[in-house]
């Protein structure tokens, strides 16, 4: 049996939970140099799927086929140096052979690599933007959302609102919650603002429906600035039940003034003593103002 016939051998073995064939027919096709197969075989040990796991005898493999010049064994190295997984944490080893994946086009690599430059102590803000951009032009939903954050945030790069708005419309139509609260707020901030209001009302909602509190809150601040105190009242408690102190005050204001909700002064002041204890000084200010008030 040929080497590649051998490795879908193992391959249907695997997905049916037979691990030792699997792992016999992996085996087997490793030993004889399939880089492929000591791929598979390397990531079993990595996971103690079907073996006892071994990240020493994970890596030897993944080792193997990367001097076969395997994209996916470099990958692989890599993820093993970022986390030193039976080896000592090398950062510069893992860049290395993540960008060797990544230049050999494995998407995953280069979306890792674009995190590791932007969240490592030694910073690559560039390098970080141009592995986010390789990773979201082919199709990676994360770095979609992160080019855009660069470019919105502008920190360590030219700010560009306009790609950023690209970026996010791209990851919001992927679904991401984080880039449809991100593209609402700049079409908010946008010269034809008004006219993008309701594209921005209904991407906060689609947020706030997959839990996102700050849009919950932007959505509910919306909604009382055209006298919808009603459904307002139902997002702040949403937000204030998440335990978000500025829905919590605000939410405590409504039921003092009776927008939305029956007046209830015990509630409000309930709501602004939670907001105060988790830190808002609005909350604090008015619950001092109204101690005042009642002792004279």
């Amino acid at each position: 049996m040929d080497l590649d016939a051998l490795f879908d051998k193992a391959r249907v073995a695997e997905s049916e939970g037979d691990y030792e064939k699997a792992i016999g027919s992996y085996s087997a096709a490793a030993e004889r140099g399939h880089a492929r197969s000591q791929c598979a075989l390397a990531e079993l040990y990595m996971s103690g799927r079907g073996v006892e796991k071994d990240h020493v005898r994970g890596r030897m493999l993944f080792q193997a086929a990367a001097d076969t010049g395997s994209a996916e064994a470099l990958y692989g190295l890599g993820v093993i140096y970022w986390g030193g997984y039976g080896v000592e944490r090398n950062e510069n080893k893992a860049i290395e052979y993540l960008g060797a994946a990544a230049d050999k086009g494995v998407v995953g690599a280069a979306a890792e690599l674009g995190m590791m430059h932007y969240f490592s102590e030694n910073r690559d803000r560039l390098s970080a933007l141009m592995r986010f951009i390789q990773a979201a032009e082919a199709g990676d939903v994360t770095s979609m959302y992160m080019a855009g954050v660069m470019y919105d945030e502008g920190d360590g790069i030219p700010a560009d609102r306009n790609e950023a708005e690209r970026w996010f419309a791209v990851a919001a139509e992927m679904g991401v919650p984080e880039a449809k609260f991100r593209l609402a707020s700049i079409y908010l901030e946008r010269t034809d603002a008004e006219g993008r209001r309701d594209q921005a009302e209904a991407l906060y909602r689609e947020s706030a429906e997959c839990g996102m509190t700050e849009a919950m809150f932007n959505l509910a601040a919306m909604l009382c600035e055209r006298g919808d105190y009603a459904e307002a009242v139902r997002w702040y408690r949403s937000a204030a039940e998440k335990n978000d102190p500025d829905s919590q005050f605000v939410l405590g204001m409504l039921y003092l003034e009776g927008k939305g909700v029956r007046k209830d002064t015990k509630e409000g002041i309930t709501w602004l003593r939670v907001s105060a204890d988790n830190g808002n000084e609005n909350a604090r200010e008015v619950l001092a103002k109204a101690g005042k008030d009642r002792h004279g």
